[in-house]
């Protein structure tokens, strides 16, 4: 008795110590697509204003809305945006883009060979709305919340891809994807960490100002300074 006794609490003892590290295995498997964004409207629109300094207001309009479109259906919209800034080349529709900005396409949905145009959509809304849930239908086997606006959505054998890194055909273990190109997946989350990694543009201004005003910035390390203090005196 005493031994099996034993055994339990050794094998309790040892779930507890291993859980997190599993925990965090998994979690290390890939970049989820479906969850709540991590960047924020204003670090999309200035890491595309950086690279796409002519981005008109209609455009500069757009984070705000794949940020609204995923929220509804569960999906990364900060994901969204960056495989849209990877298809579209960063809104500036290259020749090398198979769609249009007047197309509202900017996934390069439908765009299944060389020199086809691809789908269209009535609106930029409607277009961020079908590539959310396009998404949604690789990662997910979820019912979409809103009316379905993509054309191809059941084409996708869903939740194939449930990470980013997957959307890639040739990384994905079960041979499906969004894309035909090498690391097609890891090209989205280098644009993706260069957007969480923007300073947001009033933390800039703060930055300037404490360099243009020495005093200032004294007054905050004294205020940071005496702060500490108290923390320290409370706990």
């Amino acid at each position: 008795m005493k031994s099996s006794l034993c055994m339990v609490l050794a094998g309790l003892l040892l779930f507890v110590l291993l859980g997190p590290c599993l925990t965090v295995r998994a979690e290390e498997e890939g970049t989820k697509i479906m969850g709540e964004a991590e960047a924020d409207a204003e670090q999309l629109r200035n890491l595309l204003l950086q690279m796409n300094p002519g981005a008109t207001e209609e455009i500069l309009e757009l984070p705000a809305i794949y940020l609204e479109e995923g929220t509804v259906e569960g999906v990364r919209g900060d994901i969204a945006f960056a495989q849209a800034c990877l298809e579209t080349g960063w809104f500036i529709f290259p020749g090398t883009t198979a769609v249009t900005f007047d197309q509202y396409n900017f996934c390069g949905m439908g765009v299944t060979s060389n020199g086809m145009k691809g789908n269209s959509f009535a609106s930029a809304r409607e277009g961020v709305r079908a590539q959310i849930q396009h998404l949604k239908a690789y990662a997910s086997t979820d019912d979409l919340v809103n009316e379905c606006v993509d054309p191809r959505f059941d084409f996708v054998h869903r939740g194939c891809a449930p990470y980013v890194e997957w959307l890639g055909i040739q990384e994905n273990p079960e041979g499906y994807g969004w894309a035909a190109g090498v690391n097609y997946g890891a090209h989205i989350l280098d644009i993706l960490d260069r957007m969480k990694e923007t300073v947001p543009a009033v933390q800039e201004e703060m930055t300037e100002a404490a360099e243009a005003d020495p005093q200032d910035s004294s007054l905050l390390d004294t205020i940071l300074h005496y702060g500490g203090l108290l923390l320290d005196v409370i706990f």
